[in-house]
């Protein structure tokens, strides 16, 4: 099952995954900084669309059960 922490754990490695592999130093000046804050915000906004995708298919399909309370 998918939880809130697990997923925001995802989205946290996902974001220092981005930054050690980007090569954007912070030494770098600051367009090549704003660049790589470009692709980070790029990649993280495919991967939230992804992921409600996946959550509204699972819903369709009946795999999730939607619970308010928790």
């Amino acid at each position: 099952m998918c939880s809130k922490e697990n997923f925001e754990f995802g989205v946290d490695s996902g974001v220092d995954s981005i930054d050690s592999d980007s090569g954007v130093d912070s030494s770098d000046s600051d367009s090549d900084s704003g660049v790589g804050v470009q692709d980070q915000y790029r990649y993280l906004d495919k991967r939230r669309i992804t992921m409600i995708n996946h959550c509204l298919e699972g819903l369709e399909r009946g795999d999730w059960i939607f619970n308010a309370d928790e």
